[in-house]
């Protein structure tokens, strides 16, 4: 398993969520507990090859151009 998305609804599903998340962290497992959290998880996967790395130092040589 490499991602969890667990929404929750009612006390007794919260009370049971606590061995998932345990379980989680023991695993390293990354864990959502909200639908917004999963769509930003999956968005951020689809796109972790788009991902540009800039210096910061050229950022600033930007900025005070």
């Amino acid at each position: 398993i490499d991602i969890i998305f667990n929404t929750t609804e009612g006390k007794r599903a919260i009370e049971e969520s606590l061995t998932i998340r345990s379980a989680a962290i023991a695993g390293r497992v990354a864990y959502f507990t909200t639908l917004a959290g999963a769509r930003a998880a999956v968005m951020a996967k689809n796109r972790i090859y788009d991902i540009m790395v800039h210096r910061l130092k050229d950022l600033h040589e930007e900025l005070a151009a």
